[in-house]
């Protein structure tokens, strides 16, 4: 049975695309310098590396008589409607 034409999602992975990575770490000093004083002091971060986004690679292309009508003929690739790719290339920094 064919697939009938254009598709209408499909998802792929960047060719280098790796797992993502969370890292967290605090680090507490808490000192006693009298009865009734306390001196505490902390530092908390976290790290993401390799975090996730998507992107349309099928997007239609800008026209200058681009209408919701036309979307599918503007689109490099005429026999699939969205191409969803994960990318792997976000980072964070959380201090």
């Amino acid at each position: 049975m064919p697939f009938d034409l254009p598709l209408g999602l499909a998802v792929s992975y960047e060719q280098n695309w790796t797992p993502s990575q969370v890292m967290n770490w605090n680090l507490t000093v808490e000192h006693q310098l009298s009865k009734d004083i306390l001196f505490k002091v902390g530092y908390v971060a976290s790290l993401g590396r390799h975090l996730a986004y998507n992107t349309d690679v099928n997007a239609p292309l800008p026209s200058p008589t681009a209408t919701a009508d036309n979307e599918d003929a503007r689109r490099p690739f005429q026999q699939f409607g969205q191409i969803t790719q994960d990318t792997a290339g976000g980072n964070s920094s959380r201090r």
